[in-house]
């Protein structure tokens, strides 16, 4: 009994507080509320199964949108080229918004492939957000080919509705617009009797660029 005494009474102090405590699911929780940058910082210290756990939010149907928009954004924030296949999942899936997240991704991750996506997205999503950001993605890009893509997308029946047109119209015109071909000249003259005054509007801007004479008021149009 007195051995037994001196070994506890002589025994070296252990601190709870140095030995590495794994992360419980409310601190993984209170990461993911954070701001990105401070939640990609802090959720990336919890390792592989942290990761495992963002991409099970991000692809769970049953959690909302805002949920799974952060747990994806944090998780390809984290992962960044290894994150290309959840990504290309994301491109792909039913819900608008992931698809949205999805390019939002892959143009930090991979230029050239976001250009590809957008281009494919801009002319085949269903959704009006998707098509935008997709638009957004492209409207930089001096290229002809995404100018033709957006005269042709400018009278796609996807951008009206009842005959209605639809306000991504108005940012087409705005980028054709910002650099307008003289080759476009024509069409430039047609869209000056468009429904949509942001587009009679952007065609006036076009034409004074191209010609270097304002085009005039709606009722002067037929001078042109």
């Amino acid at each position: 009994m007195k051995h037994l005494l001196l070994i506890i009474l002589f025994a070296p102090v252990v601190s709870f507080s140095a030995i590495p405590r794994k992360k419980s699911s409310s601190d993984f929780v209170r990461a993911l509320g954070a701001p990105h940058k401070i939640a990609v910082a802090e959720i990336y210290k919890m390792g592989p199964s942290a990761y495992r756990k963002l991409n099970d939010i991000a692809f769970d149907s049953s959690q909302p949108m805002n949920t799974r928009w952060k747990s994806f954004m944090v998780m390809t924030s984290i992962g960044n080229k290894k994150s290309l296949p959840e990504i290309n999942k994301a491109l792909r899936d039913k819900v608008w918004y992931m698809r949205s997240a999805g390019l939002l991704a892959m143009q930090k991750v991979d230029r050239k492939k976001s250009i590809e996506w957008a281009q494919f997205l801009l002319k085949k999503d269903p959704a009006l957000l998707v098509r935008v950001k997709a638009l957004d993605v492209l409207k930089d890009i001096p290229k002809d080919q995404n100018k033709d893509l957006f005269w042709n997308q400018l009278y796609s029946k996807e951008n009206f509705h009842r005959d209605e047109s639809l306000w991504i119209r108005g940012k087409l015109a705005s980028h054709l617009a910002d650099f307008p071909r003289k080759k476009d000249l024509k069409k430039w003259k047609k869209a000056l009797f468009d429904k949509d005054v942001k587009v009679q509007n952007e065609a006036a801007r076009a034409i004074e660029k191209i010609t270097g004479k304002k085009a005039g008021s709606f009722s002067n149009k037929q001078k042109i």
